[in-house]
């Protein structure tokens, strides 16, 4: 809420307590058909996670908008990986 995004004691809270990472990915599915997963940063941890409650039953797509380690290393293009992660969300349906 707005009122959240001004108060200290909100934002103490999302430091000091647990994050429910899982009943939010089981939210998703329940309430999102065909929902799309855009990892935001290097590597493949949100889409491990993701893959950790997959439900057969349920479609999703997990766009990368960064290369993983390892790829960076051999391919430091920031441009071109922001530029087919775009893609990729386009076509998934995303305006």
């Amino acid at each position: 809420t707005t009122e959240q995004l001004t108060d200290t004691s909100y934002w103490g809270q999302q430091l000091r307590h647990t994050v429910q990472f899982s009943k939010g990915i089981e939210n998703v599915f329940q309430t999102i058909e065909n929902p799309i997963f855009l990892e935001c940063g290097p590597g493949n941890f949100l889409s491990n996670l993701v893959k950790s409650h997959e439900n057969e039953k349920i479609e999703y797509q997990t766009v990368f908008s960064m290369l993983s380690a390892k790829k960076f290393q051999e391919l430091a293009n920031d441009d071109q990986t922001i530029y087919n992660s775009i893609t990729k969300l386009w076509l998934y349906g995303v305006n």
